[in-house]
């Protein structure tokens, strides 16, 4: 193979991976403007929540898990709730999730919110076994859940 075209190519991928760390937006959790509070159910773990702003939106994305751990359908959805520092409730949303596949042990989840938090906020992040369906006061609906 020619050690050119190689060359060449390694450089662009380098080059688009920079690129898409560079564009990846700040992460509310590392740099301390936030605390997250997982609150898990019976039948499912939330194992991973990132909350990265990106201009003025502010993106949630995470990983539930079936419990006992195995693999199918994971029942529920996800609601989120952005908590100000003195403890009023700033924004609620359902989240729903899917599963990559039907052998995957994990569900991935995505919202946005429309509510930039404050220093200091919480965003809580529930399981809730109940259908998607299920009535919440307040609630903006951010992705249709794919029936699992």
């Amino acid at each position: 193979m020619n050690t050119q075209w190689v060359r060449s190519l390694l450089s662009i991928l380098t080059i688009a991976l920079l690129a898409g760390c560079a564009s990846a937006g700040k992460d509310l959790v590392r740099d301390g403007t936030i605390e997250v509070e997982k609150v898990s159910s019976r039948q499912a773990t939330i194992t991973l929540v990132q909350v990265i702003q990106e201009g003025e939106e502010v993106l949630i994305r995470g990983q539930v898990q079936r419990r006992p751990i195995g693999r199918g359908p994971i029942p529920g959805h996800i609601d989120v709730e952005l908590i100000e520092p003195g403890g009023g409730v700033l924004e609620k949303i359902h989240v729903g999730y899917h599963r990559r596949s039907a052998k995957s042990r994990y569900a991935e989840f995505h919202g946005t919110l429309k509510t930039t938090p404050p220093a200091g906020s919480t965003l809580k992040v529930i399981h809730d076994v109940r259908s998607h369906a299920a009535p919440m006061d307040d609630v903006t609906e951010t992705e249709p859940h794919d029936g699992e």
